[in-house]
């Protein structure tokens, strides 16, 4: 049996990776989350009881397939690629506001 390596032995050399990502035709995305923001007002939620404290909402969401361009380096080229990937995006309204994009999930 060999004697376990030592803390010393067993360091290793400490890289830096750089992730960046690029979403392509940022204007299309623009676009379509827009479209939920821009979608008919619901009457009826605002009438709901809701429980002390509590505010009903309004909610809107678009699923919507995204083009990203993935830049990995660790100070030399690593990998640069591009993959498709869907996201859902949404958007909730209180009483007499505006819309507001609160989330997104990556649904990949």
């Amino acid at each position: 049996m060999r004697k376990p390596k030592s803390n010393d032995q067993r360091k290793t050399k400490e890289t830096n990776i750089s992730v960046s990502a690029c979403v392509d035709m940022a204007n299309h995305l623009k676009n379509n989350i827009e479209r939920i923001v821009d979608r008919g007002y619901t009457m009826g939620y605002s009438m709901v009881e809701t429980q002390p404290g509590w505010m009903a909402i309004d909610a809107s969401a678009v699923e919507v397939f995204v083009r990203v361009h993935i830049h990995l380096s660790d100070g030399n080229k690593l990998m640069d690629t591009h993959i498709n990937t869907c996201f859902l995006f949404t958007c909730t309204k209180e009483k007499e506001g505006k819309y507001r994009f609160t989330w997104t999930n990556s649904l990949s």
